[in-house]
């Protein structure tokens, strides 16, 4: 387990389908997120990812999601890709990730691990990251 956290540079968030144009409910929408972060940590750089977000009647949510990071983990600099499965719901997102297998460019080209984390709207969020490099 590794020191890292992050903090969202920027989230832009854009909603996909209109309620009064399909067959959801007035306040059920589908969005897609853009987010870039910076890590922090044993790991630093940044990251770019990409969430598509399924908002039910009470506002909560279940999102998915891809991300590229691009940084240094111990003195090695590369990128690798990230899965994430998640929910909102009360204020709280959960979400688990994974790094894809083979994903990793030069010196970070072994890298493989899973994470997760849970957070309200905090400026740096810790993180709880397994990485084998």
């Amino acid at each position: 387990m590794t020191d890292i956290s992050y903090k969202i540079l920027s989230w832009q968030e854009e909603e996909q389908f209109q309620a009064q144009n399909s067959d959801l409910a007035p306040s059920q929408k589908i969005t897609v997120a853009t987010v870039t972060k910076q890590w922090l940590g044993t790991l630093t750089g940044e990251g770019y990812l990409t969430y598509v977000m399924a908002y039910a009647a009470d506002g909560s949510a279940t999102f998915t999601g891809a991300e590229k990071v691009v940084g240094t983990m111990d003195g090695k600099q590369g990128s690798f890709l990230l899965t994430h499965t998640g929910t909102f719901k009360d204020g709280i997102a959960r979400s688990t990730f994974e790094i894809i297998d083979n994903s990793g460019t030069d010196d970070l080209k072994p890298i493989t691990g899973q994470g997760q984390f849970s957070s309200g709207h905090a400026q740096i969020i810790p993180v709880t990251f397994d990485i084998i490099l």
